[in-house]
């Protein structure tokens, strides 16, 4: 009876994942792009499900790695899901809890400030401008990019 139950606990345990969720930053600008790390110790029940992310968020890049070794007769492995995103909005921004099937990450909330114009001071002894044609490239789209080198 002892080892029986015993069985059913660590099946319990093992169906468990805990998912851990982190960002590089919990501040940053509307025009900078923040990484979120997504952890777990083992393998969920199914991929993640990045669609609550759409709302406030322009994925940018995703991709996935898995560590697992063999040390001393103990297997430890490592899954991590990482996303690239820029903000869509300034405002304190909650990302969801992410799916995994029935398993979840934690919540993470970031902080998106307003970009603040940038005044050129045309009283300094040198200063540069930058400019570029397009606002919105796309990829492997061509970019004009024009800097100009000023001084007194």
């Amino acid at each position: 009876m002892l080892l029986l139950l015993l069985l059913m606990f660590n099946t319990a345990l093992a169906g468990a994942v805990t998912i851990d969720a982190t960002a590089d930053r919990n501040k940053i600008n509307i025009n900078d792009s923040v990484q979120l790390t997504f952890t777990a110790s083992d393998s969920p029940d199914a991929d993640p499900d990045f669609e609550p992310l759409y709302v406030n968020f322009e994925l940018i890049n995703r991709s996935q790695n898995s560590q697992s070794s063999w040390v001393n007769g103990q297997s430890n492995t490592k899954i991590q899901w990482i996303v690239r995103m820029l903000p869509k909005h300034a405002g304190t921004i909650v990302v969801p809890a992410i799916s995994f099937g029935k398993d979840k990450s934690n919540p993470i909330t970031i902080e998106v400030t307003q970009a603040a114009p940038t005044q050129i001071d045309t009283n300094a002894e040198l200063f540069l401008k930058v400019e570029t044609d397009t606002n919105e490239p796309f990829v492997q789209a061509q970019v004009l990019y024009t800097l100009r080198f000023y001084r007194r």
